[in-house]
This record gives C-alpha cells, structure tokens and sequence, in this order.
C-alpha cells in the first residue's frame, strides 16, 4: 500500500515542485539573475532529488517533501521584501498535499516496524 504513496509523492514532486519551479524560472525571465530566480533554481534541484528519493521508496524523499516547504514558506514569511503571491499558493497547495502524505507514510511504517 504504501508503494502506491511514494509514487503519488513523487509524482506531486515533479509535478508541483519541479514542474512549478521551473515554470517561475521562465516566467521570471533572463535580464538580470536575482533571488527569486535562485530560489526557483535551486527549489526544481532540490525537488528533483527529492522526487528520484521518493520513487525509490527512499525516506529522506518524503523528509525533503516534509521540510523543504516548510523552510520555503518560513524563509519567504521572514524576509523583508518578499511576499507570498497567488503562484506560491497554488503551487504550495499540492507540496501541502505531499507532506501530509509523506508524514503519514512515515508514521505508518514507523507503526509496522
């Protein structure tokens, strides 16, 4: 049961994390390269690696999902002139989903072991 789950995240990974990010980077544009572009750079690396971990049923997978946007929304809430716009919720929305979900596959096999 819990094969189908890391297959789910994953694909919410590449979907939202990878897809989603790397769809910032062009929207942004090339002319100068400025913190949102190496946040968005660095979040498709990040959850492209994520992604790969939790297809292989890798745990650290599913912690990354769990704490990468946690420490995005933390790093973006902080700052100073940044500001959460409409493109950061929908794309948080499914990387809320891959959390829940790569918490509950981590409390259930922690439960069968």
């Amino acid at each position: 049961m819990s094969d189908k789950f890391y297959g789910f995240i994953s694909g919410l990974l590449l979907g939202a994390g990878v897809g989603g990010h790397a769809l910032r980077l062009v929207l942004l544009g090339s002319e100068d390269f400025t913190a949102r572009h190496f946040v968005a750079l660095s979040a498709v690396f990040i959850y492209g690696v994520a992604a790969f971990l939790a297809f292989l049923k890798n745990k650290a997978g599913l912690y990354i999902a769990i704490f990468g946007p946690l420490s995005g929304i933390t790093m973006v809430t902080l700052a100073k002139n940044a500001h959460i716009d409409t493109f950061q919720v929908v794309l948080g929305i499914p990387q809320f989903i891959a959390m829940i979900f790569s918490v509950y596959v981590l409390y259930r096999e922690r439960l069968n072991q």
